[in-house]
């Protein structure tokens, strides 16, 4: 899954005066960024999640060892580079020059195909509320910074609404991906996995 982080003086106009009108323009860049991020690789989600992660780990290891870059490694960081360019210009495109994005951040999340063999619930919130992911099989992003997985279209309330699991209150699953019980919760495969 793809987190996009938008940094525009365009939205920033709006952050505080109409926060309606701030989100959904920043919901609107986001899509428009991903979009035209995914065309170069055959509008593909996981194909374009590959091409970002190799583009950074080449970035890496040149710097690391202070080497010039193989025609393979410089092809994959240009070609991620001009998809890059590409979609900040089409996230802002709609809006006044001097507001356009100065910057634009995209990280994948290593995501997983599950199935959740029984019944999975937060710890309940403030107002009594408790968000439970019923048996099934389910697309999932592992936010290991966060130390949370992301059900998606999870929610039975409809609208592809995701919930959150919080790893801290389920100790038996608390290794994703690893060490999992398989009478609650079975990866079937990675659909792909980013390397920390």
């Amino acid at each position: 899954m793809p987190i996009v982080r938008i940094d525009a003086a365009f939205l920033e106009s709006f952050k505080k005066e109409d926060r309606e009108r701030y989100h959904r323009e920043e919901h609107e860049a986001q899509d428009r960024f991903l979009a035209k991020l995914y065309e170069p690789y055959g509008n593909d989600e996981r194909a374009c999640a590959e091409a970002w992660d190799k583009a950074r780990h080449f970035d890496v290891e040149l710097q690391r060892f202070d080497r010039s870059p193989t025609e393979h490694e410089r092809e994959t960081i240009d070609r991620w580079k001009t998809a890059k360019e590409a979609a900040i210009a089409a996230a802002g495109a709609p809006w006044p020059p001097q507001g356009r994005p100065g910057s634009i951040d995209v990280t994948f999340l290593s995501t997983y195909c599950v199935q959740v063999a029984s019944e999975l619930a937060n710890d309940p919130k403030r107002d009594g509320t408790t968000q439970k992911i019923a048996c099934g099989k389910y697309t999932l992003d592992h936010d290991n910074d966060a130390s949370r997985l992301i059900f998606r279209n999870a929610d039975k309330r409809g609208g592809d609404l995701s919930v959150n699991l919080k790893l801290r209150e389920h100790k038996a699953i608390a290794q994703f991906p690893n060490n999992l019980p398989s009478t609650q919760l079975e990866v079937i495969e990675p659909w792909y996995r980013v390397d920390a």
